[in-house]
């Protein structure tokens, strides 16, 4: 009896490291349809189910993330056609979770978990964010928190009662100044949907320190914390030249890095300048890497050899445009 009581408190030692590299990476307040991106670090290859756990900003009625197995890794595996590093939480929705079984239905490259946790999604003034065992901040179950506030002067006792308990727990660092300076500032308005919160590069210290306000979302993938040095024009394109076969049945993605909110047109044109397709208007793409997808339908029209492309940008509320050239190859 002691010999296999021993051997289990070795195994929840074990597994400690591993549920403390499970970490909040990056979350919306004022998207349209907010998501909390997941992410998993570690010195060593590790991996953890994490389908029990809740992703919760506590108000309201909650529910853990899936029924099924969903596998989150410090690295990413060969095994699995997606990036098993990263996992993105929506947390309102009522689409089919993205588990171990059914894979990467939707083919953005990352899992997707539905929660329907609360109908107004994360508040835009003032909230918190965390991984939990369960519902109640009260019982010490929190793996990974964060607090956030437009520091009116006002706090909401709702999630101040939240946030004392998470710093009661080690799990947010409290300031002297009060519950408002302990929260990550979003300023006065909230956030601009386009926005997220995004964790730095740094170690985890529990504080507001550990965040930063960014313009550029970046779900499933690594945090882009500041405009990529070198990008003075609107749009960037990731990929000049791009191949393709005429019997192929998919679609060609262009990747457009956005400097700012803006919209974006695609044309393609035969070697001697005569239009063969014009794409409709993206509107309002948010800042950040986007990917303009040019279809099955329109690449088999496409006569072999070069055509050229060109994308067309105007920033939100005019003043700032920008051209950009690109090429596709269509083989036989």
């Amino acid at each position: 009896m002691i010999q296999n009581i021993f051997l289990s408190l070795i195994l929840l030692f074990l597994c400690l490291p591993a549920r403390a590299g499970l970490l909040i990476n990056e979350f919306t307040t004022g998207a349209d349809g907010d998501w909390v991106e997941l992410v998993y670090r570690s010195d060593a290859p590790a991996q953890m189910d994490i389908s029990g756990l809740y992703v919760t900003m506590y108000y309201g009625s909650n529910e853990s993330l899936a029924e099924e197995p969903v596998t989150i890794s410090s690295v990413d595996r060969d095994e699995t056609p997606w990036d098993d590093r990263f996992i993105v939480v929506h947390v309102t929705g009522i689409d089919a979770d993205e588990t171990d079984r059914t894979g990467d239905t939707n083919g953005n490259g990352y899992l997707d978990l539905y929660c329907s946790n609360y109908s107004n999604t994360f508040w835009n003034t003032e909230g918190v964010a965390a991984i939990d065992t369960d519902d109640d901040p009260a019982n010490g179950g929190i793996i990974d928190f964060a607090a956030y506030s437009n520091r009116d002067g006002t706090p909401n006792s709702t999630m101040a009662g939240y946030i004392e308990h998470a710093g009661a727990a080690g799990q947010w660092h409290m300031l002297e100044e009060g519950i408002q300076q302990s929260c990550i500032d979003i300023g006065s308005k909230g956030l601009e949907s386009f926005m997220s919160l995004s964790r730095k590069a740094s170690d985890d210290t529990e504080s507001a320190d550990d965040f930063t306000v960014t313009h550029f979302q970046t779900p499933g993938r690594e945090n882009i914390l500041k405009k990529p040095e070198g990008l003075k024009a609107l749009i960037k394109l990731e990929s000049k030249r791009l191949y393709c076969r005429k019997k192929d049945r998919g679609s060609l993605v262009l990747p457009v890095f956005c400097r700012e909110e803006c919209s974006i047109r695609l044309r393609l044109f035969s070697p001697v300048g005569m239009q063969l397709h014009r794409s409709d208007l993206y509107r309002d793409l948010a800042p950040g890497r986007r990917e303009i997808l040019i279809d099955a339908p329109v690449l088999r029209k496409l006569p072999h050899g070069l055509i050229i492309g060109k994308i067309e940008a105007l920033a939100r509320g005019g003043g700032i445009s920008a051209e950009r050239v690109f090429y596709i190859v269509v083989m036989r």
